[in-house]
């Protein structure tokens, strides 16, 4: 051999459906008199019932539909509104809080998502007009990618086939 190294990687063309679970959500509002309402609202969301599927031959996907069995989980998330009516202005708040969709705990990062919104309107018979604000806030973090084990530095049991020591020799 000359020293030279050849990869060869069959490629793969392939159609596949990614299906997003149901969402069922209930409501209700609540109006004062002609001066304003309060309105809330349920909505249950089942991550884990995500899938993906395909006709492809060759193509099995049944290992990344159980990881999104094993990664997420089963939320319900809130919202809260109310608006207050004086003449032809409109006064608005609202709150909506969406759980965490993960089974456990991501990188230390609890990543639920927390909404607030004001807004301000003014109807009249023939136009109207409405401005809205909303201020969201969650946490996150990111790795490019996971590493399947945690070796201690130096420590490459992939090439040498056997257990590294806990200081990073083998």
């Amino acid at each position: 051999m000359d020293g030279s190294y050849k990869s060869s990687l069959d490629q793969l063309i392939a159609n596949y459906t990614l299906t997003t679970p149901w969402r069922f959500k209930a409501g209700a509002t609540v109006f004062i008199q002609k001066q304003g309402l309060i309105t809330a609202e349920i909505e249950q969301v089942n991550y884990s019932k995500s899938s993906f599927s395909s006709q492809t031959e060759g193509l099995n996907l049944s290992l990344d539909n159980q990881e999104i069995k094993n990664t997420y989980t089963n939320v319900i998330n809130v919202r809260l509104g109310g608006e207050y009516r004086f003449g032809k202005y409109r006064a608005r708040v609202g709150y909506s809080h969406m759980p965490d969709p993960y089974v456990a705990v991501q990188n230390n990062t609890d990543n639920s998502i927390n909404s607030y919104s004001v807004g301000f309107g003014y109807r009249t018979g023939k136009f109207f007009v409405d401005l809205g604000l909303i201020q969201s806030k969650w946490n996150s973090s990111y790795n490019p990618y996971t590493l399947q084990y945690s070796p201690s530095p130096g420590c490459y049991p992939e090439k040498f086939k056997h257990q590294c020591d806990g200081d990073g020799g083998l």
